[in-house]
């Protein structure tokens, strides 16, 4: 059964490191449903406050990862509770992103976890797409990040920095003529922007 939101050959591969993978999203929702027909209460969170929270622990994750981690499990704890209970998962999926992104080179495994969940959550938000793709860069290789950086491009085509991460893992992959070709591509798409002209 393909996991949902994941191309079969991305969730081939996440099935042999992410443990538990299989337990999507929705899997998760249907059991908070159950759980609050059965008499659970959920707190209006303050949504400021967490945003707060989650810029400081992001900071101090580039600091110092092992004192932060805690925290961070703390408050995606929290917001997990409250995206399972409304089904608004984009303050989870928030976090999770800044959160693997301040971890990329320090704790790469923790970051690629915290990447596939918030996959899990928003698959076709496309930094969740960008941040996942980048995640597997770091934890594994230029080579099994590929089919990710393939299907963030085609997930969201007008995104430069989806063509750009594609030609950068094509560039480390050591597959120069496609990681040029592609360079060009976005180049000629995005000639109002800058960003699109590096390479």
């Amino acid at each position: 059964e393909e996991i949902e939101g994941v191309s079969q050959q991305c969730a081939e591969w996440l099935r042999k490191v992410v443990p538990g993978v299989d337990r999507s999203a929705r899997e998760i929702r249907k059991s908070s449903v159950s759980a609050s027909r059965q008499g659970k209460q959920f707190s209006r969170p303050d949504h400021a406050a967490w945003t707060q929270r989650a810029r400081k622990i992001a900071s101090d994750l580039r600091k110092d990862p092992r004192s932060a981690v805690e925290d961070a499990k703390n408050l995606l704890s929290e917001e997990r509770r409250y995206a399972e209970a409304t089904g608004d998962s984009r303050p989870l999926a928030l976090s999770l992103r800044n959160f693997a992104s301040s971890v990329w080179n320090t704790g790469p495994d923790q970051a690629l976890e915290w990447a596939k969940e918030a996959w899990d959550w928003e698959p076709w938000d496309e930094y969740t797409g960008t941040t996942i793709t980048k995640a597997v860069l770091h934890a594994r290789n230029a080579h099994a990040a590929l089919p990710f950086a393939w299907e963030s491009l085609e997930r969201f085509p007008d995104n430069h920095y989806a063509w750009n991460q594609l030609a950068e893992v094509l560039k480390k992959a050591g597959r120069l003529p496609e990681a040029t070709q592609i360079y060009l591509e976005s180049k000629d798409r995005f000639v109002d922007n800058p960003a699109s002209w590096t390479g």
